[in-house]
């Protein structure tokens, strides 16, 4: 049958996103150390995540695609994960990763056309390039993080401040 659907969301150093098209990585041969995925061995087709999208190759069936916030890609969300529309695999293969050291299985993945036009983030944090005929903007909470753990301090930070200023003291002294 295939895929169901994939998630793009930045733990793989290869996946490049362009939008209606998606160079993604499969699953499978990493450990996580400190956060980051880091590749120990190969990625096999045997893997069910692997094997489906390599039938997804076949069959054309489309694919839901997911972006999550930590991807480095103006398509990716400002927060969580968001649903950008069906997406069918044109083509699967294995080859070795830049490091040389270990093989990835590869995906490209192209937008099934007629369907509403990407969401894109800004360079201003929270808010995103108006879509064609929209006016509507969001004005944004803050400076814009360069990533996901920068965004998440950014949060911890603004409550620790909200805290401090309901218990009377001054946000920044001690």
């Amino acid at each position: 049958m295939g895929a169901f659907s994939i998630v793009v969301s930045g733990q793989y150093k290869y996946d490049k996103d362009y939008g209606d098209t998606i160079l993604y990585t499969g699953s499978g041969g990493c450990k996580l150390p400190d956060g980051m995925r880091e590749q120990t061995r190969d990625q096999e087709w045997s893997d069910s995540g692997n094997e489906a999208l390599r039938k997804s190759s076949e069959t054309r069936i489309p694919v839901r695609v997911i972006r999550g916030y930590e991807l480095e890609s103006e398509f990716a969300p400002w927060e969580g994960f968001r649903y950008d529309g069906l997406y069918i695999c044109k083509r699967a293969w294995r080859e070795k990763e830049r490091d040389g050291y270990h093989k990835i299985c590869r995906y490209i993945m192209e937008r099934v056309p007629g369907q509403p036009p990407l969401r894109r983030r800004s360079t201003t944090y929270g808010f995103y390039k108006p879509s064609p005929g929209s006016q509507a903007t969001v004005k944004p909470p803050g400076p814009a993080p360069v990533n996901g753990r920068q965004r998440i301090r950014q949060r911890l930070q603004a409550s620790i401040n909200n805290d401090l200023t309901w218990m009377g003291m001054s946000p920044g002294s001690s």
